[in-house]
């Protein structure tokens, strides 16, 4: 989910046509290999589908990603600083025990 709102790849193409992963790549900036990696991940969560291979659509998952500012910001700041200090809260205990 982090690598989809950072590199707007949900925005990236229109949410009731197909684009391939070439378009989606020159869009939104990610190497080819890796954007079709990081898509085809969020595709076993449901969130886009590939009807056929080297083409996207988006899913009812994905679209709300593509639509709602305030959903994709809300996702951006979790992921982006609170799942990343979730992370790290063990470590810091076992650093600085008495804090």
């Amino acid at each position: 989910m982090q690598a989809i709102v950072r590199f707007n790849i949900a925005d990236s193409f229109p949410v009731h046509e197909e684009a391939s992963f070439a378009s989606i790549s020159y869009e939104c900036g990610l190497v080819g290999p890796i954007l079709s990696r990081i898509m085809r991940h969020a595709m076993t969560k449901h969130i886009f589908r590939e009807p056929r291979k080297g083409c996207v659509i988006h899913t009812a998952a994905s679209r709300p990603l593509a639509e709602n500012l305030q959903l994709r910001d809300w996702i951006g700041a979790s992921t982006n600083e609170l799942w990343q200090a979730a992370s790290q809260t063990v470590n810091a205990l076992a650093k600085f025990p008495g804090a």
